[in-house]
């Protein structure tokens, strides 16, 4: 009939249009989120710079509002305090949840349909068991994330989340090195394996450098 023809071309044309829609959304807060992201990782004075390259005051106003958001607040002083955002935070507990929820309905599923349904009962199978792994990979990133750096004139900090210290001291032999294809840095005493990690989605971390490299004392590996 005419009338189904013409709901199914209009259903077909604004689903296309809705979904043009949304990937034009993602895109744009893809990239402001990378903006956000780079912004985050200069120091005080890159940051008043970079801000100042845009000519639009609501432009400079809603980028320091997100900065605010995620967590974009250094320490001053004899301790220079970085951490992961909240924001960052949030959104690894948001996909952690997700990831248990497939988990969960692909378990319910495998059990609950029939047993001549062999083909679907197994993709169910592989899709609990693919975001279980993906549950234990965001269990270990939430830890990750509760880490805190602390940079002072006697030397690197690392608190993590359930309270225990690492420490090197600038009076040590340190090395530093820029892992780049890991996307972060690691500062170790010299012939040791355990090293401080900083990844480059730090809050600060050009600062973060910038100290290290002004108050450590750092000998390049061959």
């Amino acid at each position: 009939m005419p009338w189904t023809a013409l709901l199914v071309g209009g259903l077909v044309t604004g689903g296309a249009a809705l979904t043009l829609s949304l990937a034009q959304l993602l895109k744009q807060v893809w990239t402001v989120r990378s903006v956000v992201r780079q912004l985050r990782r200069l120091s005080p004075a890159r940051l008043k710079q970079a801000l100042d390259l845009f000519e639009d005051h609501d432009v400079r106003d809603y980028l320091a509002t997100l900065l605010y958001a995620r967590g974009m607040t250094l320490h001053p002083g004899p301790t220079e305090r970085f951490g992961f955002s909240a924001f960052d935070r949030r959104e690894n507990k948001w996909f952690l949840w997700t990831a248990w929820g497939t988990t969960v309905l692909g378990v319910i599923a495998a059990i609950g349909l029939p047993d001549d349904s062999t083909g679907w009962r197994a993709v169910s199978i592989t899709l609990a068991a693919a975001s279980l792994a993906f549950v234990m990979l965001l269990e270990h990133r939430g830890r990750r994330l509760q880490r805190i750096f602390e940079i002072s004139t006697f030397g690197l900090s690392e608190v993590q989340g359930d309270g225990r210290i690492r420490r090197v001291h600038w009076t040590e032999h340190l090395t530093l090195e820029d892992r780049r294809w890991h996307r972060r840095i690691e500062v170790a005493r010299m012939g040791g394996d355990d090293a401080i990690v900083i990844p480059y989605a730090i809050v600060g971390f050009d600062r973060a450098i910038e100290l290290i490299l002004e108050r450590g004392g750092f000998t390049p590996k061959s």
